[in-house]
C-alpha cells in the first residue's frame, strides 16, 4: 500500500484508509472524505484520449460523467511506476449492476453525452463510394472462405466440438452475409441523402457494469477506451458487451432503445451503418482461422465458448436488423409523401 500513499501525495491526501476492492480498485477513507482510486490500464495515446473526454465532459458539464479529481499540479491523473491512477467520489453502489434499470439508464444518459458534444462534417460521396466498394469486396472474400471451410469440414469422417458448431451455424453466418450485402448497398443511398456524418464524445467500452444507477440518476465510469467518432460505435460496442451472452436482455434492451432516439435521433446512414456493423461476421471467421490454423492460445472448450459468443451477436444483430429496416421503410413512406 504504500505505492499508493505516494500517489495519495499528489492529491494532498494524507492518513488514509485504503481498503482493495478489486485488482486495480481501492477505496479510501480519510477522516471527512471516502475516494475511489483506479490504477487504469491507459497507455499513453489512451491518455491523451481519456484526458480530452474528460475536458469535454467539464466544458459541455456533462453530469453523467463520475467527476475526476484533479492532483496538487492540476492533472487528471498521476502517473507512478508505469501505470496511470486516477481519484473520483466514492459511490457505494460502485459494484452493484442493475440490468433493466441500468438499461434505462444508460440509454438517457448515453443519448445526452452523444447529443450534447456532437459535430457535424460534410463528406466526399467518391471517398464513401471507394470504400464501401472495399468493403462490399471483402464481404464477398469473407464469405467464399466460410463455405470452403464448412464444406472441408463436412468432408471428414470425424469433426471436432468447434467444427460440428461452425457446420451447425453456417445457416445464420449466410443470413447475416446476405442482410449485409443489402445494408451496404442501403448505406450508400443514406449517406448519399444526408450527406453528411457525424462525430462525439465516446465511451469505448460500453456495458451494464459502467453504469451506476443512483436514485433516478446514471452515471457513466471508466472512460480508458474514450474516443471521438460516430455516436453508432458507441452504440455497437455495448450491443456486442451485451448479446454475446445467452441470457442477454434484448428484450429489454430494445424496448428502451427509444429512450436514445428520443434525445439523439439517429441519421438513416447511422441506421444503416449500426446495422452493418451488428452483422458483420469478421470476428466470428477470425475465430474459425484461428481454430484452423491452430493460431489461438485457447483451450477448445474455450474456442467453442468464443464461437458461441459471436454466434449469438450475429443473432441478436440479425433480429435487431429486422427492426432497423422495419424503421427504415416507414421513414422513406413518410419522405414521399411529403415529397
Amino acid at each position: 500500500m504504500e505505492e499508493l500513499k505516494q500517489v495519495l501525495k499528489e492529491y494532498d491526501i494524507g492518513p488514509a484508509e485504503i481498503v482493495q476492492m478489486t485488482n486495480r480498485l481501492y477505496k479510501v477513507h480519510t477522516y471527512n472524505y471516502t475516494f475511489a482510486l483506479k490504477r487504469s490500464r491507459l497507455n499513453p495515446h489512451q491518455a491523451v484520449n481519456w484526458r480530452n473526454a474528460y475536458q469535454q465532459a467539464y466544458r459541455h458539464e456533462l453530469k453523467a460523467v463520475v467527476p475526476v479529481y484533479m492532483t496538487s499540479r492540476g492533472e487528471l491523473f498521476v502517473q507512478h511506476q508505469g501505470s496511470y491512477y486516477y481519484l473520483t467520489p466514492w459511490q457505494e453502489t460502485m459494484e452493484r449492476d442493475e440490468p433493466v434499470h441500468g438499461i434505462e439508464a444508460f440509454f438517457r444518459e448515453i443519448s445526452s453525452i452523444h447529443k450534447q458534444t456532437i459535430q457535424e462534417n460534410d463528406i466526399l460521396f467518391a471517398d464513401v463510394q471507394e470504400i464501401v466498394a472495399g468493403q462490399s469486396q471483402q464481404v464477398r472474400a469473407n464469405r467464399r472462405k466460410l463455405l470452403e471451410y464448412v464444406e472441408r469440414f463436412e468432408a471428414r469422417r470425424f469433426m471436432s466440438p468447434f467444427e460440428l458448431q461452425v457446420c451447425t451455424h453456417y445457416r445464420d453466418i449466410e443470413r447475416a452475409f446476405t442482410q449485409l450485402e443489402s445494408w451496404l448497398d442501403y448505406y450508400l443511398e443514406d449517406i448519399q441523402a444526408d450527406n453528411r456524418q457525424r462525430k462525439c464524445l465516446c465511451h469505448g467500452n460500453l456495458r451494464s457494469s459502467h453504469i451506476l444507477t443512483i436514485k433516478d440518476n446514471g452515471y457513466l465510469v471508466n472512460w480508458e477506451h474514450s474516443f471521438t467518432g460516430n455516436p453508432v460505435h458507441d452504440l455497437v460496442i455495448y450491443f456486442n458487451n451485451e448479446f454475446q451472452y445467452h441470457d442477454s436482455l434484448f428484450s429489454e434492451v430494445m424496448n428502451f432503445f427509444p429512450l436514445y432516439e428520443k434525445r439523439n435521433p439517429l441519421l438513416l446512414s447511422e441506421k444503416s451503418l449500426l446495422a452493418i456493423l451488428l452483422l458483420n461476421p469478421s470476428s466470428y471467421l477470425e475465430l474459425v482461422e484461428k481454430n484452423l490454423q491452430q493460431q489461438s492460445d485457447k483451450a477448445l472448450p474455450f474456442q467453442v465458448r468464443d464461437l458461441e459468443r459471436a454466434h449469438r451477436r450475429l443473432i441478436h444483430g440479425l433480429k435487431l436488423q429486422g427492426i432497423l429496416y422495419e424503421q427504415r421503410e416507414k421513414i422513406l413512406e413518410e419522405q414521399l409523401q411529403e415529397d
